[in-house]
């Protein structure tokens, strides 16, 4: 296979690739971080902190708060979702909390549409946000609640954690 330099395209396409990296894996945007000035650069722009999914990062490596602030400052669905999560469920803002868990429903990621759909449900006894779950996010959900007992976050790729596919 012929040798290509992500360098040799468009800038625009770089920034797209390595946000497209971020989504998916904290291990390779950071390769992709040390192999160029350039590079390390397009890492640390407010896109790919926006596209980044801290429920990727490996568990067995601490995580930097500085991390979960640049996340949250620039937008990042799981970032905002935890921020709603904590401060619906530790600290009691409803409003406050449920707006950034929509929000980020509304994005697309799975887990945050799970919760505020069950907290409407649980609290208000409203369901118009279940006609949302297909059957293949059902599965998901069921399979994960089967696996773990109810119990714990999900963290894999293919888990009810992840971004709309």
């Amino acid at each position: 296979m012929a040798e290509f330099r992500l360098t040799a395209l468009p800038e625009e396409l770089q920034y797209l690739v390595v946000q497209s990296v971020a989504k998916n894996s904290f291990g390779d945007l950071f390769r992709l971080r040390t192999t160029s000035k350039h590079m390390k650069e397009i890492t640390l722009s407010p896109g790919v902190y926006a596209s980044l999914n801290v429920f990727e990062w490996p568990s067995h490596i601490p995580r930097p708060l500085r991390l979960y602030e640049e996340c949250f400052a620039h937008r990042s669905p799981s970032t905002q979702y935890l921020k709603g999560a904590q401060y619906f469920f530790l600290y009691g803002f409803e409003e406050e909390s449920l707006a950034m868990i929509k929000t980020t429903a509304d994005k697309g990621f799975k887990i945050a549409l799970y919760t505020y759909a069950m907290v409407r449900k649980v609290f208000w006894d409203a369901e118009e946000y279940f006609s949302r779950f297909d059957r293949d996010n059902i599965r998901k959900i069921s399979m994960y609640v089967a696996n773990t007992a109810g119990v714990g976050v999900a963290t894999s790729s293919d888990s009810i954690s992840g971004q709309e596919g």
